[in-house]
């Protein structure tokens, strides 16, 4: 006979029959009370699954084969499991598809005597070929003839990797929602098991795995990888992870066979989209995500909530919150119970309590301001309403500024220039305290459509200084991003005194600021740092030539080896790994002639990073020159080139780097980022007085 884990209460597939028992037991005992009966419990979850397919989408299921009603018997029985369905990612709602691929493995491998171990594996597999981000290319590889992705086939295949002992000890840990980044990776059960047998490594060497696939764009035959034809005479003969090793890739390859290794062996990871480039991410622990070949911000290609590191980091909070998230289900089921009732008002309740045990739970949030809309709240009510959910999100801004934005039409839209820029100021001050996130651009996502609200030149610069006196005050992750909107905005629309004006009156009110010169130079320097971590060379340009009054001198004056061509570097951006010693305002003289200074932290490969706008197609040389004092610090060094920020080429090398130190191009070289590097025995500062680039 077949085992039926929890099979120890009997429920009806059918909502219509299981709602009215359901009902009948208000008044039994507190909803506290009923949660912790197994019976009450199980038929609550049980009603919320088949809620959330529909009732057409189960009938038609029920009819498609006699096993249906013994799976879903035994499935609706089981709230360990039903618990598991719920909480394994995106809701599965509208269809009977999560439910007919666990009806597919419980018909195969129910009758195990560790099915029961596995019914978390088996509810994510279903969530991520029917709800999960990747479902669609998913479905679409089932039936492949040589490379398919068949649910059964990988629950077989986790299932038996993880008897076998071949999977790490994290993996036997894992709730639905994180075997969802194992199990939902797209290369084909036979890429992971030749990743199982053939990439096994330390956990902390994953982030690295990547490195196994040789970088290269062209195959021996001269098809680009971007093409159809680069890895086709050997698709009928080696697996997508052979083919990548063997053949080379470039980032998406290397990042997906990376990410593929890892859950090859029981890991969550996650490849990642960025601009021009693919990344990946590894877990080590909840809440502990650590980046290889670029990651872990970006867009990842697998999700709860899609968007980049802030949502990734609101998933652990509230999915890794166990009992939270038991208590929301349970909570929010029982609310949706209530509401097909009629019992609007203790829905509601319900719903509250479902937001209180789970606060952050965007789902629930979402559902709650539906039901929000539905009573017509007045404007302060709303304001008041998006005002809490700046602070009780906390340092998981970036979402609540999201859900802000989906209500600010109903309490903005009667507003005065000032008072929409008090919202904004708020908006801006959560965004400062939020966890750092280059993949969240505070200038195009917040300012830009804030700017276009305001009606006058006025208040768009009082929009500019409040939000610059946010970034500055905060953990400065945003501040850069909102000088280059202000740079754009303002001074290269010949408002370069308004853009002052917002500068000058941001530092005086951002905390602890205080505008006198050394206040000031204080705050210009942090400003270029925030410009220079940001990328925005407009910015980076604008302040320092906005600062010149307080640069200090000059360095002596040199003659200098210069390579051939035009100097191109003093419209550029300087950054380093680290800063220490170091003053930014003389970050922009090291691009020119009259040199300046930039000084890293001791370091064992400290760098320096030179980035030319637009980049140049015949790069003329590189004329490195240390300091004036302690130039015994840098001896073996080299330069590298990229074309895209990501992918590094060497230019050379220097075993004992001389003074001046002059690098000619070979002709053709193209380059839009030229770095610097020492390499070092054992840490040591690096610093230079120039850092100039040339072009023919």
């Amino acid at each position: 006979m077949r085992a039926e884990p929890g099979a120890n209460v009997s429920i009806p597939p059918d909502r219509a029959a299981l709602a009215p028992k359901l009902l009948a037991t208000e008044g039994a005992g507190t909803p506290e009370e009923l949660f912790g009966l197994t019976a009450y419990r199980s038929s609550l979850l049980a009603h919320e699954v088949l809620r959330l397919a529909g009732d057409p989408a189960v009938a038609g299921f029920l009819a498609e084969t006699p096993d249906s009603a013994r799976f879903l018997a035994c499935f609706l029985s089981d709230p360990d499991w039903l618990r598991a369905y719920l909480a394994s990612g995106r809701p599965i709602k509208g269809t009977a598809d999560g439910l007919a691929i666990l009806r597919e493995i419980w018909l195969a491998e129910g009758a195990s005597p560790d099915f029961a171990n596995y019914r978390e594996l088996a509810a994510a597999i279903a969530n991520q070929w029917s709800a999960g981000p990747n479902a669609n290319a998913l479905r679409i590889k089932r039936n492949l003839a040589k490379f398919p992705a068949k649910p059964l086939d990988r629950f077989r295949l986790f299932r038996n990797l993880d008897r076998a002992g071949r999977l790490h000890p994290m993996f036997r840990k894992l709730k639905s929602w994180e075997l969802g980044f194992v199990v939902g990776q797209q290369w084909s059960d036979s890429a992971l098991v030749w990743l199982n047998e053939h990439a096994n490594l330390p956990l902390e060497r994953y982030p690295d795995a990547c490195w196994a696939v040789e970088y290269k764009g062209t195959s021996d035959f001269g098809d680009t990888v971007q093409g159809p034809l680069y890895l086709r005479p050997w698709s009928d003969q080696m697996n997508e992870a052979q083919n990548a090793r063997l053949h080379g890739s470039v980032c998406g390859g290397l990042s997906t066979f990376g990410v593929t290794a890892a859950a090859a062996h029981g890991i969550p990871s996650y490849t990642v989209g960025q601009p021009g480039h693919c990344a990946m991410a590894i877990r080590f622990a909840r809440g502990d995500w650590r980046g290889g070949f670029g990651g872990p911000d970006g867009s990842p290609h697998i999700y709860v909530w899609q968007g980049n590191i802030h949502y990734i980091d609101l998933m652990e909070a509230v999915f890794g919150d166990d009992a939270g998230l038991d208590r929301a289900l349970l909570w929010q089921a029982r609310s949706h119970l209530l509401r097909d009732a009629g019992r609007a008002d203790a829905a509601d309740a319900a719903l509250a309590a479902a937001v209180k045990a789970s606060p952050l739970h965007l789902d629930l949030r979402r559902e709650e301001i539906a039901r929000m809309k539905e009573k017509n709240l007045s404007s302060p009510q709303w304001a008041a309403y998006a005002d809490s959910l700046l602070k009780e999100f906390g340092k998981h801004t970036h979402p609540a500024i999201d859900l802000c934005r989906e209500i600010e039409p109903l309490f903005l839209s009667a507003s005065d220039d000032a008072g929409k820029v008090a919202w904004f100021a708020k908006i801006h001050q959560a965004a400062a305290r939020a966890t750092e996130s280059w993949a969240w651009d505070a200038a195009e996502q917040l300012l830009a459509p804030q700017a276009k609200q305001l009606t006058s030149a006025a208040a768009r610069e009082s929009l500019l200084r409040e939000a610059l006196a946010a970034h500055l005050g905060g953990n400065g992750s945003s501040f850069g991003k909102v000088l280059e909107w202000g740079v754009k905005g303002l001074v290269e629309r010949g408002e370069g005194d308004a853009f002052g004006r917002a500068f000058a009156a941001a530092v005086a009110a951002a905390p602890n600021a205080n505008p006198d010169p050394q206040k000031m130079k204080e705050a210009y320097g942090k400003a270029i740092l925030a410009a220079e971590a940001a990328r925005s060379v407009p910015a980076f340009q604008a302040l320092s030539k906005a600062a010149a009054p307080l640069v200090p001198a000059a360095p002596s004056p040199l003659k200098l080896d210069l390579p051939p061509g035009t100097i191109v570097s003093n419209t550029a951006i300087i950054y380093a790994s680290s800063s220490a010693w170091d003053d930014p305002l003389a970050h922009l003289g090291v691009l020119g002639e009259s040199g300046g200074a930039i000084h890293t932290k001791d370091e064992a490969t400290p760098s320096i990073t030179v980035e030319i706008p637009g980049g140049v197609a015949n790069l003329g040389g590189v004329l490195l020159v240390k300091n004036d004092g302690n130039q015994h610090r840098l001896k073996r060094v080299k330069v590298s080139r990229s074309t895209d920020g990501a992918t590094w080429f060497p230019l050379a090398e220097s075993a004992d780097m001389p003074r001046q130190w002059k690098i000619e191009a070979p002709p053709g070289t193209a380059a839009r980022w030229l770095k610097f590097e020492a390499l070092n025995e054992k840490p040591e500062f690096c610093h230079l007085r120039n850092f100039i680039v040339t072009a023919k």
